[in-house]
């Protein structure tokens, strides 16, 4: 199964850092494969 993750998932979790993201990113990471996409990727502020 694949799980793709937006800018706003991405940056909250950078931002505030819980405890409770970084478990689910982590779980993610582990039994799951991320999928970004080229906007993501390319955007810019």
């Amino acid at each position: 199964m694949r799980i793709m993750l937006d800018t706003n998932i991405l940056l909250s979790a950078l931002v505030f850092g819980s405890a409770k993201m970084a478990y689910l990113l982590e779980k993610v990471a582990e039994e799951y494969t991320t999928v970004l996409s080229s906007c993501i990727i390319k955007e810019e502020n």
